[in-house]
């Protein structure tokens, strides 16, 4: 039986898609599913049009035709600059067989300068060290946002673990109380005998507009004996 003409949708279905609020010069993405009709024709002189500096195609496996019954999935990162409400659409355009088509779906989202913090890793191991001897490592932060973000508490740096020079940012070129910036600080590990040690470092910070948010790592050290030597 005669096939019906090729006809293209996009998923998830939410129209405008909402990336929701973005801090600036953070991005977030969303993964798009481009599928033709079970009984349709193929679609041919497949493209994928986006005109938009803060709206990008990071990735695509969508080639120039999607036969009968086939999908292809595409990524789109928001990541915006300025502050504001920022719109633009993902055009699908293709041949169904009789006539030029298009497919679009909408896209929306925030951005904003509200401060927003990740430690650069999920953990950091400080090595080994005799029992009273120390060895230091930097804990790496990226910041985005505008905004400062004012430090409420740092917890989780305890014996046998501390801040060089008891306080932070140790050493460190992170601000003392606000961070606007990518920094980092330091933690040096001091056991006092052998053995393997591991704290949860959880920092907790003020966006800038009121909201708390608190990020975690792990610090890891291992003491270690000092060789007894027998003659």
């Amino acid at each position: 039986r005669d096939k019906s003409p090729a006809l293209l949708t996009i998923t998830p279905n939410l129209d405008p898609a909402n990336f929701g609020t973005v801090s600036l010069n953070y991005h977030k993405d969303i993964a798009f599913t481009l599928s033709n009709a079970s009984n349709a024709a193929t679609a041919t002189a497949l493209s994928l049009s986006l005109n938009s500096t803060v709206y990008t195609l990071t990735s695509s496996n969508c080639g120039v035709s999607l036969g009968q019954g086939a999908s292809c999935q595409f990524t789109i990162r928001f990541s915006p600059g300025t502050v504001g409400t920022f719109t633009s659409e993902i055009q699908a355009n293709y041949h169904n067989g009789v006539t030029a088509q298009s497919t679009i779906r909408r896209l929306t989202g925030v951005g904003t300068d509200a401060a927003l913090l990740f430690f650069i890793s999920s953990d950091y191991n400080l090595g080994s060290a005799f029992p009273n001897k120390s060895t230091t490592t930097n804990l790496g932060l990226y910041y985005y946002g505008g905004r400062a973000a004012n430090i409420v508490s740092i917890t989780g740096v305890d014996v046998p673990f501390a801040f060089p020079g008891g306080t932070f940012p140790g050493g460190g070129n992170c601000g003392a109380s606000s961070i606007t910036g990518s920094c980092n600080f330091k933690i040096s590990f001091t056991p006092t005998q052998a053995g393997s040690y591991s704290k949860l470092v959880t920092l907790t910070y003020d966006d800038g507009y009121g909201n708390r948010s608190a990020i975690s790592t792990t610090v890891r050290g291992t003491g270690v004996s000092r060789a007894l030597l027998t003659f």
